[in-house]
């Protein structure tokens, strides 16, 4: 029996990589990167990766083999070295990273880089796993249209800000309070934002609404407020006349994500 140092170091690099995925559920940091409807997806992913590290354990000690040629006369061993150290590269840079730099949600710098805020009626781009029953949801949405005091919570926040963006004239006057960042834009407008995950942050896009108001003069970038204030329709757009500002801790969830409903169906039975 020889021990294998390449063996080992294979067996090392997957349990670091299982480690940081444990690391990551464990502390939550995991949706700072992807839709927690992926949470299933991540644990088998976790699960085989500790399997894989313990099988690769067993290989560390192997029975010596006698070498042979190939018997072409070229010598195979640094070009096979070379991508074999590439690929534990590849392997350990995501757990060495992840370890050593906590990740930091998006915010306004993002935010600049984004579209300005415009309707999300034409995308049909929306998958997602944050499902609600369709009574609950018309429900949520009846009472956006009638109710004069908006209250805008994290789960209906993608289809609220929908409708008052795409209708701003219909909720002309209507009392709102929401949560997010401020952005304060170069031409001195100032906004404040959720962004809208839809698989990971790589798909991200910001939903803002233009807020204004002596109130918010002294509102900074990547400040997350809860606001209360008016809808008024101007220009074609909601704009919020802010009348209170609380501001809040930085939310370990801080992403908002699409809504799908789902038919509940009621099976009677035969009589």
């Amino acid at each position: 029996m020889t021990f294998s140092r390449r063996q080992a170091l294979r067996a090392v690099l997957l349990t670091m990589l299982a480690l940081y995925f444990l690391y990551l559920q464990a502390t939550g940091r995991l949706f700072s990167y992807i839709n927690p409807a992926y949470t299933t997806f991540s644990k088998v992913a976790t699960l085989g990766l500790c399997l894989l590290s313990l099988q690769q354990s067993t290989r560390i000690w192997t029975v010596a083999k006698t070498g042979h040629s190939c018997g072409c006369g070229h010598n195979h061993v640094h070009a096979k070295k070379r991508w074999r150290w590439i690929g534990y590269g590849l392997v350990v840079l995501p757990a060495v990273l992840g370890f050593s730099i906590a990740p930091v949600p998006l915010n306004a710098s993002i935010a600049a880089n984004k579209a300005n805020p415009t309707t999300l009626a034409h995308s049909n781009a929306i998958i997602n796993n944050n499902y609600m029953s369709e009574q609950g949801y018309d429900e949520a949405i009846a009472a956006l249209k009638n109710n004069e005091a908006i209250n805008i919570q994290a789960e209906m926040f993608a289809p609220y800000y929908e409708m008052i963006s795409s209708e701003p004239e219909a909720f002309q006057s209507k009392t709102i309070t929401l949560e997010g960042f401020v952005h304060n834009q170069a031409n001195g407008t100032r906004t404040i934002n959720r962004f809208l995950i839809t698989h990971c942050v790589a798909d991200a896009s910001v939903l803002s609404f233009f807020i204004h108001g002596e109130m918010t003069q002294s509102l900074k970038d990547n400040e997350w407020v809860q606001l209360e204030g008016t809808i008024e329709h101007r220009s074609g757009r909601a704009v919020i006349r802010v009348t209170a500002i609380d501001q809040l801790p930085t939310p370990t969830q801080p992403y908002v994500y699409p809504v799908l409903t789902q038919i509940v169906v009621n099976e009677t039975p035969d009589e």
